[in-house]
């Protein structure tokens, strides 16, 4: 029960923000997962909240290059 209580309050939250609100939130989190972390990052194609990410972005680690 407290898991999908969770879930709804997430999706209210997400479903405030607009689609614009959602990419610029997205880039924020990826630019600082990528200052923060060192690591290459991406954002899904279409953001969107998954309810297994209900209160977080999802990003992606990229494939890393080797360093020479």
């Amino acid at each position: 029960m407290r898991v999908r209580q969770a879930l709804e309050k997430a999706r209210a939250w997400w479903d405030r923000l607009s689609p614009q609100q959602q990419t610029e939130l997205f880039a924020a989190v990826a630019e600082y997962a990528r200052r923060e972390s060192s690591l290459q990052v991406e954002t899904p194609e279409k953001p969107m909240m998954w309810s297994q990410y209900a209160r977080g972005v999802p990003v992606q680690v990229a494939e890393q290059q080797p360093r020479r």
